[in-house]
């Protein structure tokens, strides 16, 4: 995901572009993905890491069983990652790294978006439900 939002990055910078640096090379930026990955590993951005990967995880549960649950037991459940989402925010303030105070506001703001996204879906769905109810 991270790449991703690099290559779009670099597709905006053309004017930046390095002429001799193939275009899949230019995507990449290993040294920031190393430095990060590294500086994620050590014990102080532990606990961030960990509620990264479950909030990635539950969001992924979330999604491939939502149509196998009520839509207002998905939507308690959304609810709960977004709760657990702003307490990852709350220790990512702490974090006196901006590069990795960066990484983890983007893959939160990411998260979020995806969470958002499923939101709106379910509420939506539940609206039609209400607005125009199936004939059986």
């Amino acid at each position: 995901m991270r790449r991703a939002q690099c290559r779009a990055a670099a597709g905006d910078a053309d004017m930046y572009r390095d002429e001799d640096i193939p275009e899949d090379d230019m995507a990449t930026m290993p040294a920031y993905d190393s430095y990060v990955n590294d500086q994620m590993r050590k014990p102080q951005y532990r606990r961030i890491k960990i509620g990264l990967d479950r909030v990635e995880r539950s969001i992924g549960s979330i999604a491939s069983i939502c149509q196998h649950t009520s839509r207002e037991q998905t939507l308690k459940e959304l609810d709960y990652v977004l709760g657990k989402l702003q307490e990852l925010e709350l220790l990512a303030e702490k974090i006196e790294d901006s590069l990795v105070w960066e990484y983890v506001l983007d893959h939160i703001d990411l998260l979020v978006a995806i969470r958002r996204h499923m939101v709106a879906e379910i509420r939506w769905e539940l609206q039609s439900d209400l607005n125009c109810p199936v004939e059986a």
